[in-house]
């Protein structure tokens, strides 16, 4: 893939566009990618299993992130990436302009599969920074599954470091 054939943009609302995102996401995600955020949100049940209702619930995200008016404290916005009508990677992102420092949370990013490796993901990333700079903000954090490494190298190359370390404990477990 070459960059120039890489279409970026904010997504907006568009006869099924939030079907073909969900379906694009699980079609190209493994468990890999589950993060504490996917088992917060209930899009996982664990850090080994996605939920069984996963394409509905993106669905409901995706309608959800174009209805988010927001406020002064905290915008969300939904980003497309294709070669031609072809969608080849999304990401959701999360600013909060008004804060002391003002911070984007990149809650998803995904690339599809045949276009892993090619660029796409570090010219999504460019393109998101460059955006959010525009918006304000200074500071852009991520998260990502444990064994997502692949994804991880494309974040530090990105310039990304860890600045914490997430951990879980299940409370209804009977090994308390």
């Amino acid at each position: 893939m070459s960059p120039q054939n890489l279409s970026l943009f904010w997504s907006i609302p568009r006869d099924g566009v939030a079907v073909e995102v969900a379906e694009f996401f699980v079609s190209n995600v493994d468990v890999d990618y589950i993060s504490h955020q996917e088992i917060q949100c209930g899009r996982a049940l664990s850090v080994a299993q996605w939920a069984p209702d996963l394409r509905e619930m993106l669905i409901s995200e995706v309608q959800e992130i174009w209805n988010f008016g927001g406020d002064t404290d905290c915008k969300k916005g939904m980003v497309e990436a294709r070669i031609g009508t072809t969608l080849v990677g999304m990401a959701i992102v999360t600013w909060h302009p008004n804060a002391r420092t003002p911070y984007a949370w990149g809650e998803d990013m995904v690339v599809c599969r045949d276009e892993r490796e090619k660029g796409a993901g570090r010219q999504m990333m460019k393109w998101i920074e460059a955006e959010l700079l525009k918006k304000g903000i200074r500071q852009l954090f991520l998260e990502s599954g444990q064994a997502n490494q692949k994804a991880h190298a494309v974040f530090e190359r990105s310039g990304f470091s860890t600045c914490s370390v997430v951990m879980m404990k299940s409370l209804d477990s009977e090994d308390q």
